[in-house]
């Protein structure tokens, strides 16, 4: 018998219980046929994967931008592992798995193009802080459906928010903490294998704490979740903290930030973001949208190709056939607060 199987179903007590969500914002929406029809959280699901946001992870970069090499992963590849495996931790221990499906197939919806690198351009061009976790709720509220919104349950938004940990209390769910490890353990475990496609690293050289996580990826997500389950079986919450597996993971988080994270050359990206958002400025088309939140409607293609037409000229007629274009008219005079997302409807609702 398998060891982990003792652990089997441990935190079944702690399931977040669908009657138990604070609902969504409207009570009715062009899904309201599935309302009472299928899990509220697989419903959530489907409105994520069938979303422009989510449309557009697929040209958005994880770490490496205009990759040659077509197993690079983007976001869009990121977000279907972290769903795969959060909905298997999530089965193993008995928490909601179409919780944590839905939250990790939006957890990423909020990035603007060339991943943290445009996270920091936008901090940098406004004197403002900017978390892709919040705005991804924002997203789903405030632009899609014509700036309608996708009408998702409360807790996958919140779920979103908490992804990056900075939202996440001791009183949050506990699928939130499967959706924060599974997030943190994927990206790790790919981003080495990634790294080391582009010649960022080399594998004969990586550190013992690294090669103790395991030689290949499904080794590093293999032993990093096996000792997650362990742990919180042990600590009746989702933990993945205190284990040597888990001070090896941490050290191995941080020796990435040096020696791969922080050493990408940002000004090429900074350069052409700068052009595009100075471009959103100036053209009287869009001035009345929020630059950020146009910036953020692009893939990582759209910015070249927008960075190409303007170095050529071509008319804002020509450019209004680029995809995100399409969603421009909706935001025309929305004032949107991309540092914070609203959830007043969820205090209203629970009066």
């Amino acid at each position: 018998m398998n060891v982990l199987e003792r652990y089997r179903g441990c935190l079944a007590h702690k399931c977040f219980r669908e009657e138990d969500s604070r609902g969504r914002r409207d009570v009715e929406d062009e899904d309201e046929w599935l309302f009472n029809l299928i899990n509220p959280f697989e419903l959530d699901s489907l409105k994520v994967e069938k979303s422009k946001a989510k449309r557009r992870l697929d040209l958005k970069t994880q770490v490496f931008s205009f990759p040659s090499n077509i197993y690079i992963r983007n976001r869009a590849s990121h977000s279907r592992e972290v769903a795969a495996a959060s909905q298997i931790i999530a089965s193993f221990l008995g928490l909601n798995r179409a919780l944590c499906g839905a939250v990790a197939q939006a957890h990423d919806i909020g990035h603007v193009p060339f991943g943290h690198a445009g996270e920091l351009f936008v901090r940098q061009i406004t004197g403002r802080p900017f978390s892709h976790a919040k705005y991804g709720a924002i997203v789903a509220q405030e632009v899609e459906r014509k700036g309608k919104g996708m009408n998702l349950s409360f807790e996958v938004l919140e779920g979103t928010c908490c992804h990056s940990g900075d939202e996440l209390t001791e009183a949050s769910v506990e699928e939130y903490r499967i959706i924060y490890y599974s997030d943190k353990i994927n990206y790790i475990a790919h981003d080495i294998n990634d790294a080391i496609r582009v010649g960022y690293l080399k594998e004969e050289e990586l550190p013992d704490f690294v090669r103790r996580l395991g030689l290949t990826q499904r080794e590093r997500e293999k032993n990093c979740f096996e000792a997650l389950i362990k742990e919180s079986a042990e600590l009746g919450k989702v933990s993945f903290e205190h284990s040597p597996m888990a001070h090896d993971f941490f050290r191995t988080r941080q020796w990435m930030f040096e020696n791969v994270y922080n050493q990408i050359n940002e000004r090429p990206v900074s350069f052409i973001l700068n052009a595009v958002h100075d471009f959103f400025i100036q053209e009287d088309y869009f001035k009345d949208c929020d630059p950020v939140v146009l910036i953020s409607l692009l893939s990582d293609e759209d910015c070249y190709g927008f960075g190409k037409n303007l170095l050529t000229s071509v008319s804002i007629k020509e450019m209004k056939k680029v995809g995100f274009m399409e969603v421009v008219p909706f935001l025309k005079g929305k004032k949107i607060n991309w540092e914070k997302p609203d959830f007043s409807w969820v205090t209203k609702k629970s009066v």
